[in-house]
């Protein structure tokens, strides 16, 4: 670095994606529910109702939910 100044962090500033920032996994939107409400759903119907309602994201192989998702897919 120039003059002894440390260079900044340029990923720092931006701006996640909602899918980053308010997306969860499926696995901890169940755990969420258990903790806060004592709702048990199981992980494998809330991802198949997820897929058979379009209520998701895909990032890579994982499939995120925003809490518009699962508000959705309680209400349904």
């Amino acid at each position: 670095m120039a003059n002894g100044m440390r260079q900044k962090n340029e990923t720092s500033s931006i701006d996640l994606p909602a899918a980053l920032s308010r997306g969860r996994t499926v696995e901890a939107w169940c755990e969420a529910l258990r903790q806060t409400h004592g709702v048990r759903v199981a992980v494998r119907t809330m991802k198949k109702r997820a897929r058979e309602r379009g209520h998701f994201m895909m990032c890579g192989k994982q499939m995120l939910l925003l809490p518009e998702h699962v508000d959705a897919l309680l209400r349904e």
